[in-house]
């Protein structure tokens, strides 16, 4: 109980963005577990990753989506407020 079932805790090595210069880290990122078909990410969990990236990196406008391999499957913008689904 209190494992998560669908994704699974990774630690990856990153470069990440401190005070104004790019330094290797080491990170945590949930990744999902099982990857027998991809699906792409919902539009709510798009919109919540593209505000928290934006918070860092105000110039970001796209999302590259991958699957579990690191194969680009596409891209997601945000559509503008009036044109999110429901």
């Amino acid at each position: 109980e209190g494992v998560p079932t669908v994704y699974a805790r990774t630690m990856y090595d990153a470069r990440v963005y401190i005070e104004g210069v790019w330094q290797q880290a080491r990170v945590i990122a949930y990744t999902k577990a099982s990857a027998m078909e991809w699906f792409p990410p919902s539009e709510a969990y798009c919109c919540a990753v593209l505000r928290n990236l934006r918070g860092s990196f105000p110039e970001l406008d796209a999302l590259v989506l991958r699957d579990t391999q690191g194969a680009v499957r596409g891209t997601w913008k945000h559509p503008g407020f009036s044109r999110l689904g429901l």
